[in-house]
């Protein structure tokens, strides 16, 4: 649960940045988060090799997608990116 909560707490983190250097930022966000995911998914990788059983480790992997869709869609919806003001 540590681990996930300090995901967590990074992933909220990155989305005010994103925010602030790109001009699209869901879709910057959306690769991250796809990128950070699949590297993430290697100790599950891992551990299945090492000989855990494949069922397990479907679970921790379906947890971990989830909670990753989780995270993307909460940062994304909550806390959108604020429209710009035109100049005056």
């Amino acid at each position: 649960a540590k681990l996930t909560v300090i995901g967590v707490v990074i992933a909220g983190l990155g989305w005010p940045v994103v925010v602030r250097l790109t001009a699209d930022p869901r879709w910057v966000y959306r690769i991250l988060a796809v990128l950070v995911t699949a590297v993430l998914l290697l100790p599950d990788l891992y551990i299945w090799w090492t000989g855990q059983p494949g069922r397990a480790v479907l679970v921790l992997v379906a947890m971990h997608l989830a909670i990753a869709l989780i995270t993307y869609h909460v940062m994304v919806r909550i806390a959108p990116p604020r429209q710009s003001r035109p100049a005056a």
